[in-house]
């Protein structure tokens, strides 16, 4: 009992210190007084706060009919939407602003976790383990990526995948198996497709990895071994994953989304050679776009000073056969993330590459496996008690920020193109964030990036020389927490507030409201909430809208149509969501819940229903299948002459099955998980 309550302490004290490390990291975020720009609240949130909203209502969220005229929300990967934790938040509290905001942060902060217990593993020390969690949770990656969801929810899962699969590689038990599969379908339920894809060759290569390193056996009953290990875990995982798996089969074929991309397209928004100076100078990536050529959340690979000392000394010293693997996958990555030959080379030959369009998601794996191998090299630098070659690399690295530095000070001096000597010497009078941000140069951002760096160098080098290494966690969470606000303001959040955006929500409808009969082309308002939420169509809880909606999964069957549909000829736009072959309104809906209507006809002559919802082939009229119509993606209704009232159903009976059986499987896990005895293991908490 006595070691139980002693793990739980240590757990929780271990959470409490990477909960306020994110706090602080991420405060203009975590205090709800900015928001997270761009893709998070216009492209991300809108399927969360429809699921919510459904399931809020007491429907299930199948069809979304808000965008672009209607999509099978299943279908969707880059919503979640087979994520647990995007069901349990809402089906409890909800989604809303303030709650979108802290599941962002809360991948933040399982990423710092579970990089802890994954060092802690590997047999660190608990201060070389925070440290390592520490640079993970604050890493470039995530500061740069704070808009895109599902790239963070990968980045925070992936260490848990790490860990549990060595676990079970050492110990085949239920418990293992039960776990390992639980956390690979927590990446592979909530990530970005590109981080599955690069998850699926990063974890091949470790099996490759292992089937060549283990000693006690041979090649062939060490292939065995694996194989049957393998077999188990992905039976498993496909076990949980068999709704997931049946919503993207029925979607695929339908979404333009679904086919391979360009080879132009797929050499988009790399993260170049340039784009790895921010390994020392995260802060002087957000300006001179013309240098870096790529997007600015594409660019920061900051792993703090420490990370990069040790990878400088690991790389030019001896190696242990994991971190031989580490740096082989850093170094990978690291090319496949700069596109040009080396993801042309894969575009072709390695399968699934050609899917990712945007080649700085790679990097993550690039960051995680130099924190991993810099940390396991750390802990055996601890144990020597040598820190000469560190201090000698970290002199040299004070080195180069005092040059950089000097040349700052006179460029800025010489080009006169510095919004913080303007400011200093008082020619600028901008305040606000928005005027410092664009302001700043990038004559600003080396000088005050160089500063930092020369002053937390000479603190380290201090602390590794007096051996006071006691101070060494605080130091790096200082410079870790300074690195990321400095960037944020540029790559994470933009100029309101959290409670601006609930504001502009709360006037959104309740539920999944009757919507208007109004013809379509007078419902839309567009004004300043599509500026920060996404088109006001998403929201309205009306159906339809006068222009195509940027969302990331469009139809293959309404991509032509929703290219026209601000053409003021559109006839269809002149009329509400759902209409007769009169054209008159004589149509009644008495039921409505997103996935299904139910419809009352009040006139005579009524051959026919034109539903203004994209055609998917699991919609039905009274039990019967519908069609499409002639020139536009919607839905006909063919009306029997005796007929008064019209049930419409959206009902995807073989991804109902197979959701329904991943809900058991997955009850299932967390019930045998529960009762199953637990091994001793000192890496994590007994819980």
């Amino acid at each position: 009992m006595q070691d139980y309550n002693k793990n739980i302490y240590g757990f929780f004290k271990v959470s409490l210190a990477f909960l306020l490390l994110t706090i602080v990291a991420y405060l203009p975020a975590s205090t709800f007084l900015f928001y997270i720009k761009n893709d998070a609240f216009m492209g991300y949130f809108p399927p969360r706060f429809f699921m919510s909203e459904s399931l809020h209502a007491g429907h299930l969220p199948l069809w979304n009919p808000y965008i672009n005229y209607g999509i099978p929300q299943y279908g969707d990967m880059s919503s979640g939407y087979w994520s647990p934790i995007n069901w349990l938040i809402a089906s409890t509290i909800g989604y809303n602003a303030y709650t979108f905001t802290c599941e962002i942060l809360l991948y933040i902060f399982l990423s710092g976790m579970g990089m802890y217990y994954l060092c802690r593993h590997f047999s660190c020390s608990k201060m070389v383990a925070f440290c390592a969690g520490a640079a993970y949770l604050c890493c470039g990656y995530n500061v740069g990526h704070l808009q895109h969801v599902n790239w963070l929810s990968g980045c925070a899962f992936l260490p848990f995948c790490f860990l549990a699969y060595r676990k079970l590689l050492t110990t085949q038990n239920i418990i293992n198996y039960l776990l390992c599969a639980l956390a690979f379908y927590f990446l592979v339920s909530s990530a970005h497709p590109g981080i599955i894809i690069a998850a699926a060759y990063f974890f091949f290569g470790y099996i490759i990895f292992q089937l060549f390193t283990q000693k006690n056996n041979s090649l062939v009953k060490s292939a065995r071994s694996l194989v049957k290990i393998n077999l188990l875990l992905v039976s498993l995982i496909l076990l949980l994953s068999a709704g997931m798996i049946a919503g993207y089969l029925d979607a695929l074929p339908y979404l333009t989304r679904g086919d391979k991309v360009s080879l132009q397209d797929s050499l988009l928004n790399p993260t170049g050679i340039t784009s790895w100076i921010s390994l020392l100078f995260p802060f002087a990536v957000v300006k001179n776009n013309a240098w870096f050529a790529t997007d600015i959340s594409m660019r920061n690979c900051y792993i703090g000073i420490l990370q990069l000392a040790l990878l400088i000394i690991l790389v030019l010293g001896k190696k242990i056969p994991v971190q031989k693997f580490l740096l082989l996958m850093a170094l990978s990555f690291a090319v496949l993330s700069a596109g040009g030959i080396a993801k042309t080379i894969a575009y072709h030959v390695m399968p699934f590459i050609g899917y990712v369009r945007l080649n700085g998601e790679f990097r993550i794996f690039t960051l995680f496996s130099l924190i991993v191998a810099g940390s396991i090299h750390f802990n055996t630098i601890l144990q020597t008690n040598d820190f000469k070659k560190l201090t000698q690399v970290l002199k040299t690295l004070l080195f180069i920020c005092m040059g950089v530095l000097a040349f700052a000070i006179i460029n800025s001096l010489v080009t006169k193109e510095s919004f913080l000597l303007d400011y200093i010497s008082g020619r600028s009078s901008g305040s606000g964030l928005k005027s410092i941000v664009e302001a700043t140069t990038g004559n600003d951002t080396l000088l005050v990036q160089s500063t930092m760096q020369v002053i937390f160098i000479i603190c380290l080098i201090l602390i590794f020389f007096k051996k006071r290494l006691r101070f060494l966690p605080y130091l790096i969470v200082v410079e870790l927490c300074v690195a990321s606000l400095l960037n944020m303001p540029f790559t994470g959040v933009g100029n309101n507030s959290v409670a601006e955006l609930q504001i502009m929500l709360n006037t959104a409808p309740k539920g999944i409201p009757v919507p208007s009969m109004a013809p379509i082309k007078t419902l839309e308002t567009f004004d300043e909430k599509s500026k920060l939420l996404g088109d006001w169509s998403m929201y309205g809880k009306n159906i339809g809208s006068t222009k195509f909606v940027q969302y990331p999964i469009v139809l293959k069957n309404s991509m032509a149509y929703l290219d026209t549909i601000a053409n003021a000829k559109n006839v269809f736009t002149s009329l509400p969501f759902i209409f007769n072959n009169k054209k008159n309104n004589e149509v009644q809906v008495i039921n409505y819940t997103g996935k299904s209507l139910d419809i009352r006809l009040s006139g005579k002559n009524t051959t026919a229903l034109l539903l203004q919802q994209n055609y998917y082939p699991h919609w039905f009229a009274n039990g019967l299948h519908v069609s499409p119509i002639e020139n536009a993606p919607f839905i006909s209704i063919p009306i029997r002459e005796s007929e008064q009232k019209v049930h419409l159903e959206f009902k995807p009976a073989v991804v109902l099955f197979w959701m329904a059986f991943s809900t058991v499987a997955l009850c299932l896990y967390l019930v045998l998980i529960f009762v199953s005895p637990k091994p001793r293991d000192p890496s994590l908490p007994h819980l």
